[in-house]
C-alpha cells in the first residue's frame, strides 16, 4: 500500500516523499469512501492515512498541518467508535491519535481544547485498562458515569 511506501521513505529519511505518499493514499481512501460510504473500514484507512500525514508534517516543522490532519483523523476514529462500540483497537487508536493532538494544540497555544482532549482520552483510557486487567467490560464502566 502507499502507506507502506510512505513508511519505507520516512524510515529513510525521506520526509517530503513520505508526505507525497501517505496523501496519496489519503486521496485514494477519501474516493473509496465517496464510492463505499462510511464504512468501519474505509473511516480506519482514512483515519490511518490522517494520522501518518500528521505525523510526518510534525516532522517537517508544518505543526499547524500536523495538527489539522490530526483532527481529521480525530474525526473519523470518532465516527468508527460511535459503529463499532468501546472495542480495544478502536479505543487504542483514540488514544494514540488523541495524545498527538492534545500535544499539537498545546504547542498552538489553546490549552482549553487541550484539556478537553485530555478529559476524554483519560476515559478512554479508564475503558482500556479495563481490557487490560482482563476482569470487566469496558461498556459497563461507561455505562457508571
Amino acid at each position: 500500500s502507499l502507506n507502506k511506501v510512505g513508511d519505507v521513505e520516512r524510515d529513510s529519511g525521506n520526509l517530503s516523499a513520505a508526505a507525497s505518499a501517505y496523501r496519496e493514499s489519503l486521496a485514494l481512501g477519501r474516493q473509496l469512501r465517496s464510492q463505499l460510504g462510511d464504512t468501519p473500514q474505509a473511516l480506519r484507512d482514512l483515519s490511518v492515512s490522517l494520522n501518518k500525514v500528521g505525523n510526518v508534517e510534525r516532522e517537517l516543522g508544518n505543526l499547524s498541518e500536523g495538527l489539522a490532519a490530526y483532527r481529521q483523523s480525530l474525526g473519523f476514529l470518532r465516527q468508527r467508535w460511535a459503529m463499532l462500540g468501546n472495542t480495544k483497537p478502536v479505543l487504542e487508536e483514540l488514544c494514540n491519535v488523541l495524545e498527538k493532538t492534545i500535544d499539537l494544540e498545546l504547542r498552538a497555544g489553546d490549552p482549553e481544547i487541550a484539556s478537553s482532549l485530555q478529559r476524554e482520552m483519560g476515559e478512554i483510557d479508564a475503558m482500556l485498562s479495563v481490557w487490560r486487567q482482563g476482569n470487566g467490560d469496558a461498556e459497563e464502566l461507561l455505562s457508571n458515569d
